[in-house]
């Protein structure tokens, strides 16, 4: 083999190895239409809910859905002053992802996205040592 060869190979499995772990996001895929405030919503609904029960105790990460001007819209909450994010997928393939760090004190939110049938929906946080994700499928 070449060193040039060699040098080629390298990097392709240098890459390979990066790419390992990313969520992969559809091409062109946006937050689509939204909702900037979720406290507008009425019948919210909270769809799952995880707590954190070591570190920073009681966090809780949930998935909601609420009304608004006749739609349905869906978005990630974190208690505790946390910020995380909130993604939708569809059969595994990240479709979007917002920052759950709207509001202020101790709750925060992410926008509202356009509910959707077949999605799933996942609001987490993660700090390097405690975890928290909460999970729902439409």
């Amino acid at each position: 083999m070449s060193r040039r060869t060699g040098w080629i190979t390298a990097v392709v499995s240098g890459l390979a190895a990066a790419a390992v772990g990313l969520t992969v996001y559809a091409p062109g895929a946006q937050a689509g239409s939204g909702l900037d405030d979720p406290s507008k919503a009425s019948n919210v609904k909270t769809r799952d809910t995880d707590t954190v029960w070591s570190g920073p105790v009681g966090l809780k990460c949930q998935v909601r859905t609420g009304t608004y001007k006749g739609t349905t819209y869906v978005w990630g909450r974190m208690t505790k002053g946390r910020t995380g994010t909130f993604k939708s997928l569809k059969n595994g393939v990240g479709m979007s992802q917002l920052n759950v760090n709207l509001g202020s004190g101790q709750t925060h939110y992410s926008r509202g996205m356009t509910l959707q049938k077949g999605y799933t929906y996942e609001a987490s946080f993660f700090d390097g040592k405690y975890r928290c994700k909460a999970k729902w499928t439409n």
